[in-house]
């Protein structure tokens, strides 16, 4: 009969098999938590957010009036953009600018992928007289400036936006909106 040596697993009592075991399965969640953890962290630190070059934007307190005497809205010239998950949303106002009489030249998607929650963001490099006859047009609709050069304004969509056109001074029927007070 030969005898065999015995093997490490056998001379180990049945407790410290356990134990190792045990020691194998906490190890195992305990990386899994810090790795859930370092996503979370890596998601809030990479997440867009605002800068002090970048203005929070706010939503508006009062409706901007149209013009006495605006421009001609062929003189103005308009990048509409969406700025929601609605599809077509910057197709059908850009026509509805179009109609009015403003020039649009892009439609698209908002180049600077925000998620914009209120009716628009209206971009411009200054708050001139064309910016407040589109904002007029928008009514909820907020300024943001920034650093262009040339006179074109950007027309964001946000997921508030119901229609084009001067707010009127009578509540419209299908607007789940109050209207704003005049500023």
């Amino acid at each position: 009969m030969v005898v065999r040596p015995p093997l490490a697993h056998d001379l180990e009592p049945r407790g410290r098999r356990f134990r190792r075991l045990r020691t194998t399965i906490t190890m195992l969640l305990l990386l899994g938590l810090v790795a859930g953890a370092t996503y979370y962290a890596w998601q809030i630190v990479t997440e867009p957010a605002a800068s002090e070059d970048e203005p929070v934007v706010t939503t508006p307190v009062c409706a901007v009036p149209v013009p006495e005497d605006p421009p001609p809205p062929e003189s103005i010239s308009l990048n509409v953009y969406n700025g929601t998950d609605r599809s077509g949303l910057a197709n059908q106002v850009a026509r509805e600018m179009r109609d009015i009489g403003f020039v649009t030249l892009d439609v698209a998607n908002d180049p600077l992928g925000r998620s914009v929650t209120g009716v628009a963001e209206i971009r411009a490099a200054e708050q001139d007289e064309n910016v407040t006859y589109v904002m007029s047009q928008l009514p909820g609709s907020v300024f943001l400036a920034d650093e262009r050069q040339d006179d074109t304004i950007d027309v964001v969509l946000g997921q508030a936006f119901e229609r084009v056109g001067p707010q009127s001074d009578e509540p419209d029927a299908e607007s789940t909106t109050p209207p704003l007070p005049p500023c």
